[in-house]
């Protein structure tokens, strides 16, 4: 009795090179979902910036986003730059305060967002493993 495997070095080699394709692929994954939650977030708070309630015309462009991996892990952090004038008062738009409405922008984003990147991984996934 006996046992023939064959395309076995194959199917390793294919796993083997995953890594570097996923190295790849992950990050323009990433960085287009965060992309588009910095849009969406963008278009939020356009709104605000004429209001004289809120007095905060630079926050919608101070929304931004940065990536970052840490060996197999990518991810993107998507906020207001500390380095903006007005970053102190973002809180205060997004949440509101006693004398102003919230206008949120950030958690509508990302849900918006959610559903598109969750496909995305999963055609990222699906085309690596099929080797495309």
């Amino acid at each position: 009795m006996g046992v023939t495997v064959t395309g076995l070095d194959e199917l390793i080699g294919d796993l083997e090179a995953l890594d570097e394709r996923l190295a790849a692929a992950a990050p323009k994954v990433v960085s287009k979902g965060a992309l588009h939650i910095k849009t969406a977030w963008r278009r939020r708070w356009t709104p605000i910036s004429p209001d004289p309630a809120t007095h905060a015309p630079h926050l919608a462009r101070g929304v931004g986003y940065d990536t970052a991996r840490r060996g197999t892990s990518f991810s993107a952090e998507i906020g207001v730059s500390p380095l903006n004038p007005q970053a102190a008062l973002a809180h205060f738009a997004e949440y509101g305060s006693l004398k102003n409405r919230p206008y949120p922008g950030g958690l509508p984003s990302l849900l918006e967002e959610a559903p598109r990147f969750a496909q995305a991984a999963a055609d990222m996934a699906v085309d690596l493993l099929e080797g495309r």
